[in-house]
Order: structure tokens, then C-alpha cells, then sequence
């Protein structure tokens, strides 16, 4: 509703009246204009990039503490919600893509170090990964090897679970995913995180594997 502060319809009301004229002040100037609704054309490219951001919220809702503490640590760093990290690093890999495949686990901007190498092997229902330790700083140390498991699907509503993830605190970092039914395809993400001499923890880029059990 227009607040009037001259006769009804003027220049000196601000508002709108009947969703037909909009008043407003621009740079001390009164203005009247007819009233336009924004233009929302919804296409198929910016529907695609909001299903992806719907589904990247439900996959931050649906996470635990080992897929969300690199964001964390970035986020802190950037004085920013590690959601919406998260959602910078995710959006641009997702937004067109039919699969989440290209999904960022632990993005190559934090401060440890990839591991050597990642290996993800498929069995009957189960999944067995193994990490290999890369050459490391002087005084730097391993606190644990991570994987995250996910269903492949579209990145749209509705997230698809189960959420898996494991963690390996003792060489050889090897681990062993079970019950994820046959003949079934997942996205997962490997990498290890790093304690430093100041006595801070940092997470390193993750390796990413498309497997389907047995």
C-alpha cells in the first residue's frame, strides 16, 4: 500500500497502489511508474542450477562432521558460513551436469597435501579403499585418512541416501565400506587430514572415485 503524503495518486506518495502505479524517490527525485512484476523466465538452465542448490543444501543437511569440517576450516579463514563455502565450491561443478560425479569433497584450496594415492575397489556389496601417505613437511604428521560415500544420482531433490563416511587413524589406511548392495554405483571422496607443528589440524585435497559394487 502507497504511503500518501500528498493527494491520493501524486508524486509526493511513495509505495504501490493496486499493483498499477509504483511511486518512489531516486536520487531526491519523486518518480511514478506503472507497476512491473520481475521477469522470471525459468528457464531450463536456471532450473537445473536451483535443483543443485536444493540438493547441495539436503547433502550439507544430510552430512557429518568429516564432509563439513573442510569447508569449516576454509570458512573460518574467510570469516563466512561453511555452508555457503561449501555451495561456492559445489554450484559451478553441478550446475549443469547430470550426475554428481564432479561433487567437491575437500576442495584443493585448504592447506594439506594430496595423498600419493587413492584406491577404491569394488566387491559384493562393499566398497575397500586405501590411501598412500604423501611426503610430508618437516614435523608434520598424519591424524587420519576420510571417506565420504554417495549414492551417484542427480544433483536434484531428493537426496539420495545412504551418507557414508570412515575414517582410519593407523597405517595402512585402508577401510572397508559393507552393505551397500549390488550392482549400485557411488560417488566417493578420499583424503587424509594433517596435524601441524603449530598444533592445528588441515585437511588435504581429496581424491575422487566413481565405483559400482559387485
Amino acid at each position: 500500500m502507497a504511503r500518501v503524503t500528498a493527494p491520493l495518486l501524486s508524486l509526493a506518495a511513495s509505495g504501490q497502489i493496486g499493483h498499477t502505479v509504483t511511486y518512489q524517490v531516486r536520487k531526491g527525485r519523486r518518480l511514478a511508474r506503472a507497476y512491473r512484476v520481475s521477469p522470471d523466465p525459468r528457464t531450463a538452465s536456471q532450473a537445473q542450477k536451483r535443483d543443485a542448490m536444493a540438493w547441495l543444501q539436503l547433502l550439507w543437511l544430510n552430512s557429518a562432521a568429516i564432509y563439513q569440517d573442510a569447508f569449516i576450516e576454509i570458512a573460518s579463514r574467510r570469516n563466512l558460513p561453511a555452508r555457503q563455502v561449501m555451495l561456492g565450491y559445489n554450484l559451478s561443478a553441478l550446475n549443469s551436469a547430470a550426475e554428481i560425479s564432479d561433487l567437491v569433497f575437500c576442495p584443493p584450496q585448504v592447506y594439506g597435501i594430496a595423498p600419493a594415492l587413492s584406491t577404491a575397489t569394488p566387491g559384493v556389496g562393499n566398497i575397500t579403499f586405501a590411501l598412500t601417505t604423501p611426503p610430508l613437511p618437516p614435523s608434520w604428521s598424519i591424524n587420519g585418512a576420510r571417506w565420504v560415500i554417495l549414492r551417484q544420482q542427480p544433483p536434484a531433490p531428493p537426496f539420495v541416501k545412504p551418507y557414508r563416511q570412515l575414517s582410519d587413524s593407523t597405517f595402512p589406511y585402508t577401510v572397508t565400506q559393507a552393505g551397500l548392495g549390488s550392482g549400485l554405483t557411488y560417488v566417493c571422496g578420499a583424503w587424509f587430514r594433517f596435524l601441524t607443528p603449530s598444533g592445528k589440524f588441515r585437511n588435504g585435497p581429496s581424491i575422487s572415485h566413481v565405483v559400482t559394487t559387485l
